[in-house]
């Protein structure tokens, strides 16, 4: 367990930015669009340990990357849904983000965040006009609410940052690379064996790949994947009660802030608890967009789980080969 760098601030304005708006929607009696508010926070995790008014900046990008994210998803939802194209879109659209995030300094995973939020609304029930206006309204309003507190705390004298704004180079620089290429790739595949083994929940084969691929330390990754899926059997376990057990929408208002608030503090010091709780997140929320989805998908999770994380592995391998062959050749 790593020590302490900003992160229980972090965590306090993550889930601050969770409360407030899923208590407004509890109030007007919306609680099907908690999943906008849960995305649209998002933007409160860009920037991690930069000062305040540099964050800004970064914040906005990012959120409005996550915002098109959500709004791709119900795209998909709509004209796609729960087909297998629509998941090679969503690959695609993470691959060009991630590269984005690296050109511009945002800090922080945005290829998987990409997956995650377009995967998550590519799985609605119907969609209709009124309803993609209020989930891009709820999770537009929840961004900037995010944004408000970055700016509140830039007013502060004493701040939890650790770097001023880091540097930014082309997007062409970034974008075009064998990692975007072997991410796009691992994405592809991930999402076709996920659509044949779990087409319900497919996306998170996706969004499993991801977090292997978007990782550029490809060295690390048999801890990274072991943290992976000791995190999610674990967290899927301490979701079990609730999947069985749909929770109310007061349950849904105290645990999804403090489950954020827990996965932003724990994520950068030990990755496994923060997948754990990360995981748990997830299927809170699932159950919380189909109440009716029972316990049956904790194991689809499990199962998109294994594919996703069998298709980063094999990719981190090729790369690794690769790499070495390209040095063997360079010493020859």
């Amino acid at each position: 367990m790593s020590p302490l760098n900003g992160d229980i601030q972090v965590g306090v304005k993550a889930g601050i930015c969770l409360l407030v708006p899923l208590l407004i929607l509890l109030g007007l009696g919306r609680p099907d669009l908690f999943g906008a508010v849960g995305f649209g926070a998002f933007s409160t995790l860009f920037a991690r340990n930069i000062q305040p008014r540099a964050a800004l900046r970064i914040q906005a990008e990012g959120g409005s990357a996550v915002l098109g994210a959500v709004m791709l998803g119900v795209a998909i939802s709509a004209f796609l849904p729960k087909s297998v194209a629509g998941l090679f879109i969503i690959a695609a659209y993470a691959s060009v983000i991630q590269p984005l995030n690296q050109a511009r300094g945002w800090r922080a995973p945005a290829g998987l965040f990409m997956g995650f939020a377009a995967g998550a609304f590519s799985n609605l029930n119907e969609v209709t006009w009124p309803l993609a206006g209020q989930i891009f309204a709820t999770a537009l309003a929840t961004s900037l609410f995010g944004l408000g507190l970055t700016w509140l705390q830039s007013l502060g004298r004493n701040t939890p940052a650790t770097s001023p704004a880091p540097t930014t180079v082309p997007y062409r620089s970034k974008l075009f690379t064998a990692d975007t290429v072997w991410m796009l790739t691992a994405g592809l595949v991930a999402a076709l064996l996920g659509w044949l083994v779990t087409p319900e929940h497919a996306y998170w084969a996706l969004v499993c790949s991801l977090v292997l691929t978007t990782r550029p330390l490809r060295h690390r990754w048999k801890i990274r994947t072991l943290h992976r899926v000791l995190g999610t059997v674990i967290g899927a376990v301490i979701a079990m009660p609730l999947l069985v057990w749909t929770p109310s929408p007061w349950v849904a208002v105290i645990l999804l802030p403090l489950v954020q608030a827990l996965t932003e503090i724990f994520v950068l010091r030990n990755y496994a608890v923060g997948v754990m709780f990360i995981t748990v997140q997830a299927l809170l929320m699932t159950v919380i967009a189909h109440p009716a989805s029972g316990p049956d998908v904790a194991v689809e999770r499990l199962l998109a789980t294994a594919v996703g994380l069998g298709c980063g592995i094999v990719t981190i391998l090729i790369q690794l080969l690769a790499d070495r062959r390209r040095q063997r050749h360079g010493k020859d």
